[in-house]
């Protein structure tokens, strides 16, 4: 009999520390930057894109939502956004940011969710979305010499080696919070590029020095810093996605 009550006590306590080990890895999850910063302004659910489903390596199976605009495209094709989002974020929620603005781009919004960019390398994300994009351009129309590839954070980081594994591919790349920033190759002079970061982000001064040196490689750079925030998705990192898009039309 004391033997069964010995064994019930270590299971209860057993039960109560995995509860708490379960309890502090889901604190820790909602308190990195990306997640509580991205969850307060984008929600994670767009009920009219199209949400798709692609495997790509192994058993890692990579969702991707498209939201097409409304009517007939341009003889050309439409303009395209690639958005990528940081961690804790998803590819709906980065197509909903767009869809919550006053005046939404008519443009081809292509959003894919990558779970773990940072584990996987920035270099892989950057190849699995590139795969996503050359399948979508067989299924929609879509101008080619005006995709933009827009990311905040680790999809900030996944944009800027986007830009210098695909040059030919991008008229321009919105690199905003980033942890990594790849320079472009010498053969990319036109690629445009705008580069967003927070006054208080510790991220701003490499930020700084990456929009300078690419201006003096002769970039077309837009480099803004966002007053009083820190390491944060700011709404004016959009208004500098339309700006480039509109430069790339």
């Amino acid at each position: 009999m004391i033997g069964h009550r010995w064994i019930a006590r270590v299971r209860t306590h057993l039960l109560r520390a995995w509860l708490g080990l379960l309890l502090v890895v889901v604190l820790a999850s909602c308190s990195r930057p990306d997640f509580v910063a991205l969850s307060g302004y984008i929600p994670g659910y767009v009920a009219d894109s199209e949400v798709n489903t692609w495997q790509q390596i192994g058993q890692t199976t990579t969702d991707y939502v498209i939201k097409a605009p409304t009517g007939t495209a341009p003889a050309t094709g439409w303009t395209t956004i690639v958005a990528l989002h940081p961690a804790g974020g998803n590819g709906q929620g980065m197509v909903q940011a767009f869809e919550r603005l006053p005046n939404p781009p008519e443009a081809l919004i292509l959003a894919p969710t990558i779970a773990d960019q940072s584990g996987m390398t920035y270099d892989a994300a950057a190849i699995i979305t590139h795969t996503i994009l050359e399948k979508i351009k067989a299924e929609y129309p879509i101008n080619p010499q005006q995709i933009v590839v827009f990311g905040y954070s680790q999809g900030g980081a996944t944009a800027s080696v986007y830009a210098q594994r695909y040059p030919e591919g991008v008229a321009g790349v919105a690199i905003t919070g980033a942890p990594v920033l790849a320079y472009p190759r010498q053969n990319a002079p036109n690629l445009k590029y705008a580069i967003g970061v927070g006054e208080n982000d510790p991220r701003k001064e490499p930020a700084t020095t990456f929009a300078q040196e690419l201006k003096q490689r002769n970039y077309p750079v837009e480099f803004e810093v966002i007053p009083g925030i820190g390491h944060e998705f700011a709404p004016q990192y959009l208004d500098m996605v339309l700006s480039l898009v509109s430069n790339v039309q």
